[in-house]
């Protein structure tokens, strides 16, 4: 699997599981190395706090009307 393939797999099983998830637990789910999976997560999709993997969500933008 390629990264682009296991990032999408890890966003996909994190918006399932709706909760943060290590990158240890995410490593065995993927059956691949951590180094993997640290590389997969470095992305705008996802925010890491204490090796806790989560969905980075966007503030919603604010319309301005003319």
């Amino acid at each position: 699997m390629d990264t682009d393939e296991l990032r999408g797999s890890i966003w996909d099983y994190l918006f399932e599981s709706r909760s943060t998830k290590s990158i240890d637990e995410i490593a065995v789910l993927a059956d691949c190395d951590v180094a993997a999976v640290r590389s997969a997560v470095s992305h705008e999709w996802f925010t890491i706090a204490q090796d806790r993997v989560s969905i980075a969500y966007a503030a919603p933008s604010l319309r301005t009307s003319r």
